[in-house]
């Protein structure tokens, strides 16, 4: 006998064999069992992993006199979830007596930043780890400010 695949085939000429039309659909149909596994097994389907994106971030005005950091707007990226940071803006409406300060991932980008005006953090794609957060906290130096501040990202599957 000749193996092919899990066919076995007489070790005579093929041509031999075929004398009848039924002969030649059960050596096709071996070979092809032989050949394909699953016309035998049952198979399972797996679908595709989908990747799906929805908007992350968040928008916020605080009031507050308080000389230490409070945050002012914080994205905390789901455990199932991987974060993508595009943006980060600061405004206040007492900029000599605001100061700002940005953690990304637990990394402190900065601390005490006095503006003159509103800026905007521009993070190309910055793609941020399961159950991480971006937190903007703010402080006044005296008496009371006003501080506006928005992070803008998305979170997809993995």
């Amino acid at each position: 006998m000749v193996q092919r695949g899990n066919a076995e085939l007489p070790p005579r000429g093929l041509l031999d064999y075929i004398s009848r039309v039924d002969d030649l659909l059960v050596i096709v149909v071996r070979l092809l069992q032989g050949l394909s596994p699953s016309l035998t097994t049952p198979t399972r389907t797996i679908a595709p992993s989908r990747r799906y994106e929805i908007p992350g971030g968040g928008v916020q005005r605080l009031e507050t006199s308080s000389t230490i950091y409070v945050a002012l707007v914080e994205w905390k990226i789901p455990t199932e979830r991987i974060g993508v940071l595009r943006f980060v803006e600061v405004d206040s409406e007492h900029f000599a007596t605001t100061r700002f300060k940005l953690e990304v991932a637990g990394k402190v980008f900065f601390t005490d930043l006095r503006l003159n005006s509103s800026m905007s953090l521009e993070f190309p794609d910055v793609e941020l780890a399961p159950g991480s957060a971006v937190t903007l906290s703010v402080r006044a130096t005296s008496g009371s400010i006003v501080a506006l501040g928005d992070i803008v990202g998305k979170e997809k599957t993995f």
